[in-house]
């Protein structure tokens, strides 16, 4: 089948990504959006001051992949922050199958213990977009889980400075009963806040003080309908704690197979600011057929239970830095005045005085007030105040309005829609879509654009990056950057085809809808 992807090279863009280890001297010098495979990865700094965002939105538990959807990594400082666990060691069948292959080995969230998890070939990326200040993605997967309608991520980069920097994380789930954020970094010692409590579980694993440790039968419990074992029998040494309203954890992370210039300094350091049922810390094993891997490295996981129909927004800041230089002060949510679940704001305060406000809406049309006067209409905006009070910078992607009372308000247009009237079959060196309607890209939109189109299948993303718009007798005209839409043969006489539109199945069809998200930057 055909590739979609921006113009890299493919094939060494992946042998890359499928060695995500090592000092980070790979990362490209430019961010890189697969989404033929469903791979981001988000880029800023220079020299040793690199530092890359990942997420991987692709397959979720077919051939060789994991059901590791949305699943979230970070490269700073010469070394992996966030790192996967690594090659499994396929002797360990059971191991295998039941952690490695389970969704809470990785940073993302499980919803009713992987329970009625669907295979996903690729999730859905709403938007792409990078500034000076910030490079973000949200990506919605809301078929992965059979009872959860709302499956989304959405992360940015934050650009602080050359060497500083953090990720704002929000993560939202609509359904099932159960939701547990899985956040791990790499080997070293996790210090909490003083006024967090956890008490020793002294028996069993995170299943429960019953279920011991790779206990082979796990997966036929009651408790969850999993086709493999969810992985909870897997995390060891237990500690759990009551309901907490926020929650910070640090890795004091130590320089793991000698990589890092910065030694044993670097920190991780996990701002949870969303109200949990219980907060438990845990252990989690590395494969250990890598020589230097860590005997065990500290799983966070964060669960929210209700009866049923459970809505949670989990909003999260991720600090890294090295010892003695963290670049932010406090994080906290700001009070919010109205406005639906999956609304927020936080308040980020630097060490130089100034302070970032990062809202967050549900979509383009939602609209929520926070205290202060902060209001927003649309999805997302960034603003960075300075010490006294007013807007230096800001950034804005799909937002209608932002305003803070007796001062900044500031417009815009969050997209263009429109429908597919026709489009380029066969392959091309830019292939072409063309438009029911003219489209008009606002004056100051940050470029490239993203184009979303809704695909036929689910094995296509639909995201295209616009290399050109044209418009004649009152049509759009995209050229993206794509060599063709071709999804897969139609059946396996294709060859006895006489045209393109007989032999093959194409990503989307005339009438898709289409949506070019603008972000804007300024100050």
């Amino acid at each position: 089948t055909a590739s979609v992807v921006p113009a890299v090279d493919h094939d060494r863009a992946m042998a890359k990504l499928d060695d995500l280890s090592g000092d980070g001297s790979w990362l490209p010098e430019e961010s890189v959006n697969l989404t033929g495979r469903g791979v981001v990865v988000l880029k800023q700094g220079t020299g040793e001051n690199r530092r890359a965002l990942w997420t991987h939105y692709g397959n979720s538990h077919t051939c060789h992949n994991h059901p590791d959807t949305f699943s979230l990594g970070l490269f700073a400082f010469g070394r992996d922050i966030l790192p996967n666990l690594g090659y499994p060691d396929l002797k360990e069948r059971h191991q295998f199958t039941n952690w490695h292959l389970s969704a809470i080995s990785s940073n993302t969230v499980v919803v009713d213990g992987q329970e009625h998890m669907r295979n996903l070939e690729i999730a859905d990326q709403k938007l792409l977009a990078e500034s000076k200040l910030i490079s973000l993605f949200d990506i919605s997967a809301d078929s992965l889980y059979e009872q959860a309608s709302r499956y989304r991520r959405c992360v940015g980069l934050v650009n602080v400075a050359d060497d500083a920097f953090y990720v704002v994380d929000f993560f939202d789930v609509a359904g099932g009963r159960e939701h547990v954020y899985s956040f791990h970094s790499g080997e070293g010692d996790v210090v909490t806040e003083s006024q967090m409590t956890f008490a020793r579980q002294t028996t069993g694993t995170y299943a429960g003080p019953e279920v011991p440790y790779a206990q082979e039968d796990y997966h036929y419990s009651e408790a969850y309908d999993c086709r493999w074992g969810n992985g909870f029998h897997y995390l060891y040494d237990v500690t759990r704690s009551g309901p907490l309203d926020a929650a910070t954890f640090t890795w004091n992370l130590k320089n793991t197979h000698g990589i890092s210039p910065f030694g044993d300094d670097v920190r991780c350091r996990l701002n949870l600011l969303s109200p949990v049922t219980e907060a438990a810390i845990a252990k989690g094993k590395p494969p250990q057929n890598t020589k230097g891997n860590p005997d065990y490295i500290h799983y966070i996981l964060a669960r929210r239970n209700a009866e049923e129909k459970l809505t949670s927004h989990f909003v999260g800041v991720i600090e890294a830095y090295v010892a003695g230089k963290r670049p932010a002060v406090s994080v906290r949510r700001l009070k919010k005045l109205t406005g639906g679940p999956f609304s927020s704001d936080v308040e980020v305060t630097l060490a130089d005085g100034r302070r970032d406000l990062i809202v967050k809406g549900q979509d383009e049309s939602a609209e929520a007030t926070f205290e202060n006067g902060l209001r927003m209409k649309g999805f997302f905006c960034l603003l960075r105040l300075g010490a006294d009070g007013n807007v230096l910078e800001y950034h804005a992607s799909m937002a209608r309005e932002v305003s803070i009372e007796g001062g900044f308000r500031k417009s815009f247009v969050p997209s263009a829609r429109s429908r597919v009237a026709g489009f380029e079959e066969g392959v091309a060196e830019r292939s072409t879509v063309v438009l029911t309607d003219p489209v008009v890209v606002p004056e100051g939109a940050v470029t490239p654009l993203w184009v979303d189109i809704t695909p036929t299948a689910e094995r296509i993303d639909g995201s295209y990056r616009v290399v050109h718009i044209s418009t004649r007798r009152g049509q759009s005209t995209l050229y993206l950057d794509a060599d063709s839409f071709i999804a897969g043969p139609k059946d396996k006489s294709v060859f006895g085809k006489k045209t393109c539109a007989e032999a093959f199945e194409y990503a989307f069809a005339k009438g898709a809808s289409v949506t070019i998200p603008f972000s804007y930057h300024g100050r």
